[in-house]
């Protein structure tokens, strides 16, 4: 990819040149060929949609404000990704062996190295953060918690077990006759709730040490501990017998300390759900919200305003339609957030919810990963990151930088084509120009002078600053060009710099007025810039392509092109092929610019950049469009 990009500033010496009517003049000018460059014919550009992401977050643990799990799908192939700063960037992690059939998997790390994923067919565990996974055991497991990275006590095939080898053996610790557990809840220390059902309804079992013993704490919905608040629910919902919840298909418990839980009971017959919340152990309940049917909004767990989350004594979320509600209060009132950030009803998209405390938390669509700050009244994306509209873009060999023009400072980065992104670890004033001479290595310039090179891809960057003579006056850069990390020249109003120590020292190697407009370098020796200036009353540009084979020292001109608005991006990537970008289109040459042919589009074009017979535009509009051989086909990629 070799191309130059225009710094702030270039639009009042464009018009300063406009209005002077300045042309190539003088013995330094190239002297232009006795006619127009010819143009052979023009070209529809075919543009094709690219191939949709598959991959999908499934499940989600977050272990801390800025680090989480995600675990995705790929067809048959599940594996994990990682964010260690909140979401800005992500490591992929492995694959899950012989989970391929995996139905309602779930996440539970212990620590940022130990971690567990299970569902209706076994465990699986890791020990270096998802980076390696092993199938522990094959069990239908509904819920699973871990203490530590060896014990943990888990629901599978209908009763509670226990584990001290971290899930290679499990021993049966609770299994009431007549009676099917379903979940369980860790309340701290040796403080375990197991949740049951049997024919006369819910249960509710307790263990003080660990697991080894229980007992129960509320059985069916005529226990004294539960019996006034289920009459306030019928109360609520002018509950009948027609609607009557069974209380059989499904319940789940959640302590969020030794005191305070909180019970959820499901009827997916009559579509009912009933929340119960304790503030002492489970010693009495009280009714927090229900419904019957789906007036209230049906989900896709089947039932109307299921809970999605809680924390600490008294803050829960639910959904509601295209709503998350936030009580803190127990149930008693409600906070609707903003719309969530999805095509349809978000209580039909979401998967998982998990809060780390009353403002921060990670979300788990059919699509995406999303996070808030401000306790779930607004969501960002988070996984897979997009960027929106792309104001200018690099790629070499699939790995590639965009800049938004709603983010300026942000560099977003890919390394498969533009399938997924992520956020650059590093934030610029204002990013004016960037280039990529190979993956991951390329150079970045900002608007405070400051330029910018990494070898890695980011990880790292080396700093420079361009001198303060080519930021204001008459000097002032127009556009920028390096081909590594020595070699560079920089274009002026006056003419062309050259650099060979990464821009510490530039001296002029060509003057002429109006500099040339945008340039590009294919060796420290070969390159091609245009030059020239608006004509006549319609405002065209007659530019003239020229070439030079010292470094810049001396050009010789190819011809000239009449174009519709300011010349932004020249590139060649043999002697012969070359691109010349217009707001109508991509002029294209395969014989050194005697003929060219026009790419027409659908929309105007930017920028362009390439590598090889590889070429990337950004339309007007921001969108991205690809080709792989040279101009002829076109895929749009992401965003």
């Amino acid at each position: 990819m070799r191309k130059w990009w225009v710094f702030a500033g270039v639009a009042a010496m464009l018009a300063s040149v406009a209005a002077c009517g300045y042309a190539p003049r003088d013995a330094a000018s190239p002297v232009s060929h006795a006619g127009p460059i010819r143009m052979v014919r023009t070209v529809q550009a075919r543009i094709r949609s690219a191939a949709p992401i598959r991959e999908t977050p499934i499940a989600i643990d977050a272990l801390s404000q800025r680090r989480a799990v995600v675990l995705t799908v790929h067809g048959t192939t599940l594996r994990t990704m990682t964010t260690r700063d909140a979401g800005h960037r992500w490591t992929a992690g492995g694959r899950l062996p012989n989970a391929n059939q995996m139905q309602f998997p779930h996440l539970d790390f212990i620590n940022p190295h130990d971690g567990f994923a299970w569902d209706n067919l076994g465990v699986w565990s890791t020990t270096d953060g998802g980076a390696h996974w092993s199938l522990q055991a094959r069990s239908n497991f509904s819920s699973l918690v871990f203490t530590s990275p060896s014990e943990g006590l888990a629901v599978a095939n209908g009763h509670v077990v226990a584990t001290t080898n971290g899930g290679r053996q499990w021993t049966t610790v609770l299994d009431p006759k007549g009676v099917n557990m379903l979940d369980l809840s860790h309340a701290g220390h040796a403080l375990w709730y197991a949740a049951g059902v049997s024919a006369s309804g819910p249960l509710l079992y307790g263990s003080h040490d660990g697991g080894h013993h229980w007992s129960i704490v509320l059985s069916g919905l005529t226990s004294t501990r539960i019996a006034s608040a289920f009459r306030h629910y019928a109360q609520a919902t002018n509950l009948n017998g027609a609607f009557r919840p069974k209380f059989r298909s499904n319940n789940i418990v959640t302590f969020t300390s030794p005191r305070t839980g909180w019970l959820e009971l499901f009827s997916g017959g009559a579509l009912a759900t009933v929340l119960f919340h304790t503030a002492d152990g489970g010693a009495s309940w009280s009714y927090a919200w229900g419904n019957v049917g789906c007036a209230m909004g049906c989900n896709a767990m089947g039932g109307g305003l299921y809970p999605a989350a809680y924390y600490g004594s008294s803050t829960v979320w639910r959904f509601n339609r295209d709503y998350l509600q936030r009580s803190v209060n127990a149930g008693s009132s409600w906070t609707s957030s903003n719309p969530m950030p999805f095509g349809q009803a978000a209580s039909q998209q979401t998967r998982q919810i998990q809060f780390i405390n009353a403002q921060d938390g990670w979300l788990v669509s059919i699509s995406a990963v999303y996070r808030t700050v401000d306790g779930g009244m607004h969501w960002t994306r988070a996984w897979p990151l997009m960027p929106q509209t792309a104001a200018s873009a690099a790629f070499v060999h699939g790995y590639g930088w965009v800049v938004t023009s709603a983010e300026p400072g942000t560099l977003w980065e890919t390394s498969d084509g533009g399938r997924s992104w992520q956020i650059g670890s590093k934030h610029f004033q204002h990013i004016t120009a960037f280039k990529l001479w190979a993956p991951e290595r390329g150079w970045i310039a900002s608007s405070d002078g400051s330029f910018w090179i990494t070898p890695n891809g980011g990880h790292t960057w080396h700093a420079t600053q361009i001198p303060g003579r080519f930021r204001t006056g008459p000097d002032q850069a127009d556009s920028i060009e390096f081909i590594n990390p020595r070699q560079g020249w920089l274009s002026t109003y006056q003419g062309l710099w050259q650099t060979t120590n990464g821009g510490h020292a530039w001296h002029k190697v060509f003057t002429l007025l109006p500099g040339p407009y945008a340039g590009d370098f294919l060796s420290s020796h070969v390159g091609w810039a245009l030059n020239g200036a608006k004509r006549g009353p319609v405002k065209s540009w007659a530019m003239t392509v020229m070439e030079t084979n010292n470094g810049g020292r001396t050009w010789t001109s190819v011809g000239t092109i009449p174009m519709l608005d300011v010349p932004s991006s020249i590139y060649f990537a043999t002697p012969d092929q070359g691109w010349v970008l217009d707001r109508q289109g991509l002029l294209s040459t395969a014989d050194a610019g005697r003929t060219w042919t026009l790419i027409r589009f659908k929309q105007p074009l930017q920028s362009l950049t390439g590598h090889g017979r590889t070429l990337v535009v950004v339309t007007e509009t921001g969108r991205l469009l690809q080709s792989r051989d040279g101009g002829r086909r076109w895929t749009e990629l992401t965003p």
